[in-house]
């Protein structure tokens, strides 16, 4: 196997990342150009400054992005919200690599393929490693290119019993039923997954379903069990029933938790709820 000349030099340097160019066509087009700007990468760059430089050739006067268009797009978003601040800018740290157009099309495709995503159990202890050194949840969401929920549901699963967490490992159920039984006891998680197995419920969505249902349930000792969520159109149904006729002095907050109620259903849009609430903007 041939090495690509120069491929091991560090021929770094930075530029104006308005000045590089993203190829549109050619043998450096990438589908991925047209993805949007990924608001998590903008703010881990915004956070931590750009860790990895853009790999990029020169083709004749041009500077072209080889591999890193995702993190020149973050940088242009970086740059253009400075702007409107009236704040500094940054600049794009780039590595140039020589090599022809296949060996260029090569290294765009195995910086995106050859990565390998860490386990849920890995990122679970990677976050809570981070939460033991003083970093807060966003702090961890940011560091790690995911939101807050995300990070939450990772710490959750440091939390659930073994037996959960083979079973997430094996592929047996996934990451998220672990998630939605950390709200459970330790000692009632296992059962419960046995449980939602052998009834065929043993899926992200269900899960959480049973799992708050059980934990409101819990909530209420003395109480009958929570009714199952009535279809759509039987809420609709309900909605159109009672505000038929109107009953006195119809409230603001009614007025409010009515169209609500419609915007949740379907009925409505949000845009269309917010203008019958407080009138077109």
């Amino acid at each position: 196997m041939t090495k690509i000349p120069g491929a091991g030099r560090a021929d770094l340097f930075s530029m104006d990342p308005d000045d590089v160019v993203i190829p549109t066509e050619g043998p450096l087009y990438d589908e991925r150009t047209a993805w949007p700007v990924d608001e998590n990468l903008v703010a881990n760059i915004r956070y931590y400054g750009q860790i990895q430089a853009i790999v990029v050739r020169k083709n004749g006067t041009t500077v072209e992005v080889v591999a890193g268009r995702q993190r020149l797009k973050a940088i242009r978003e970086i740059n253009r919200q400075a702007k409107e601040r009236g704040e500094k800018t940054m600049m794009v740290k780039c590595q140039l690599m020589p090599g022809t157009d296949a060996q260029h099309y090569g290294m765009m495709i195995s910086e995106n393929e050859i990565r390998k995503d860490d386990d849920p159990f890995v990122k679970a202890e990677k976050a809570k490693r981070l939460l033991q050194y003083g970093l807060t949840v966003q702090e961890i969401a940011t560091t790690c290119g995911r939101d807050s929920r995300t990070v939450v549901g990772w710490l959750a699963l440091t939390e659930v019993a073994p037996e959960v967490q083979e079973a997430i490992r094996t592929g047996e159920v996934a990451a998220g039923v672990g998630v939605a039984l950390a709200e459970l006891p330790r000692d009632q998680q296992a059962a419960k997954l046995e449980e939602l197995k052998k009834e065929g419920k043993a899926t992200v969505k269900q899960t959480h379903r049973e799992v708050r249902r059980e934990v409101r349930d819990e909530s209420r000792p003395g109480r009958p069990p929570a009714l199952p969520v009535p279809p759509q159109t039987e809420l609709k149904g309900c909605i159109k029933e009672l505000t038929a006729k109107p009953i006195g002095k119809r409230s603001a907050q009614l007025e409010g938790f009515t169209l609500c109620l419609e915007y949740v259903t379907g009925a409505i849009d949000k845009q269309t709820a917010m203008a019958m609430l407080f009138g077109p903007k």
